[in-house]
């Protein structure tokens, strides 16, 4: 009985803080998810190295890589974080937010982590198709997923929701 009581205090306060919720793919029906094109080097020490065109989020092309070319993972673990490689700060209009519902809430430090992973990547952004209301996964880990969308927030035509999701 005490055990119970203290796992729905414990889950009820998980929940309070945006940790624990239901579990889907995070964005309203209105958009359709698909997997993003990466198109990365074969060694990230040669600029002059060959590309090759991997699909889903950047742990998942990472994986990939890595299962491809061996002790890819380790050098791309060890490349710096470039703030402009996804940094778009000055491309949006600050005016216009949409936090809370629709999108199910997640852990900031996750979030900041994907982010983290994001800059490490040095080449072209991830490939997307058409839209509006397109969405790639380009980031996904402990259960924060970052998607990037072809809608109309940037002043390029893009925008970005970050929502709690199962990975």
């Amino acid at each position: 009985m005490l055990f119970n009581s203290i796992s729905l205090a414990l889950c009820s306060l998980l929940g309070f803080f945006g940790i624990a919720s239901a579990l889907s793919s995070g964005l309203p029906d209105k958009y359709t998810v698909v997997a993003v094109q990466w198109d990365l080097p074969t060694s990230l020490n040669d600029p002059n190295s060959a590309t090759v065109t991997v699909f889903g989020t950047i742990q998942q092309a990472v994986a990939q890589m890595e299962s491809k070319y061996p002790g890819w993972n380790a050098t791309f673990q060890n490349q710096p974080s470039s703030e402009s490689t996804v940094s778009a700060t000055t491309q949006y209009d600050r005016s216009y937010y949409l936090c809370g519902e629709p999108w199910v809430k997640t852990g900031w430090l996750a979030v900041k982590d994907g982010i983290a992973y994001l800059r490490k990547v040095k080449t072209a952004a991830p490939k997307n198709g058409p839209g509006p209301n397109n969405c790639g996964r380009v980031s996904c880990g402990y259960n924060a997923a970052i998607y990037w969308c072809n809608d109309v927030f940037y002043k390029d035509k893009w925008n970005v929701i970050v929502t709690r999701n199962e990975c």
